[in-house]
């Protein structure tokens, strides 16, 4: 029945935003599923900030930090997070972490 579930929702995200899906890593869209608590495609404040990625509730100085780095993946500041502003934004942390390697 999960595995059902599970492959109900990648379709409609495939649906929604098919070059998202493409974009982002295996690890990248599980960690944003888990955080998408009502599987709207998007990201909330509260979603985000409240829980860490393996689904661990955080609080105090944890959150503050969490809400830092939510709206330096909004990268539009509509007040969500896209599936493509998750992925780029840690596209772009892998990248600048492999120029520092070098």
């Amino acid at each position: 029945m999960l595995k059902n579930i599970m492959i109900i929702a990648s379709l409609v995200v495939a649906i929604a935003s098919p070059l998202s899906v493409q974009a982002a890593s295996e690890k990248q869209l599980a960690n944003f599923k888990q955080y998408d608590s009502n599987n709207d495609n998007v990201l909330s404040m509260e979603e985000f900030s409240v829980k860490n990625a393996k689904g661990k509730t955080l609080s105090g100085d944890k959150v503050k930090k969490k809400q830092k780095l939510f709206k330096a993946i909004d990268a539009n500041s509509d007040k969500q997070i896209s599936l493509d502003e998750y992925s780029s934004y840690w596209q772009k942390m892998k990248e600048k972490q492999t120029k520092k390697k070098k």
